[in-house]
């Protein structure tokens, strides 16, 4: 983790990086985040924020990580520690990848595979240790609750644990899974499933 202020700044354990060194340190894939031009920093209505744009430059540093696979969403967890990841490249296969905010390592990865799967949201609990991720496999519901070191808590069979039918099917075009998980204050989990009814 980097602090400090303007161009300079302080590595944990000591030893000043500046903004010439950043790079070459760190990394070639690691750069300051710089608006690229006054353009970028000009707000309808708001001329006079124009003047303040330069505040703005090098507040964040990015990094640029090749994942092998097109990201369907992300978040950062609420100890700032790790990036959490669903991603595909078909819709057979998605996987949940976790990454080491300092190192930019991969920390784990969990792989899913299925007939036709959608998934879309990431969960985390209070203190952003454990993730839960709804996701359903061609009408089938489930749940994943996995923690930041990759060790999977529970792969909840959601449509046997509710004796639901395979019949609320995807729908084409969207990541959308017909499940969602949200985390309560005391660590529990509530989940929520649209399953479509046959009238008679």
């Amino acid at each position: 983790m980097l602090s400090g202020e303007q161009n300079d700044f302080q590595a944990e354990g000591g030893g000043a990086i500046n903004a010439s060194n950043l790079a070459s340190l760190a990394g070639s894939n690691l750069l300051k985040s710089r608006v690229e031009d006054d353009a970028s920093t000009h707000i309808e209505g708001f001329k006079e924020f124009e003047k303040y744009g330069e505040l703005f430059q090098d507040l964040t540093t990015r990094s640029y990580i090749p994942t092998g696979k097109d990201i369907i969403s992300i978040i950062i967890t609420y100890d700032s520690k790790h990036a959490v990841a669903i991603m595909s490249n078909k819709p057979e296969a998605f996987a949940v990848k976790g990454y080491d905010l300092n190192t930019q390592d991969e920390v784990f990865c969990k792989e899913f595979e299925g007939e036709y799967l959608k998934m879309n949201v990431i969960e985390q609990t209070d203190d952003g240790t454990i993730f839960g991720v709804a996701y359903q496999n061609n009408g089938h519901f489930s749940v994943l609750f996995i923690d930041n070191k990759g060790t999977i808590i529970d792969d909840l069979d959601v449509s046997k644990l509710l004796q639901l039918d395979d019949e609320s099917k995807p729908i084409s075009g969207f990541f959308e899974p017909l499940i969602t998980v949200s985390f309560l204050p005391n660590d529990k989990a509530i989940i929520a499933v649209y399953h479509r009814i046959q009238k008679k």
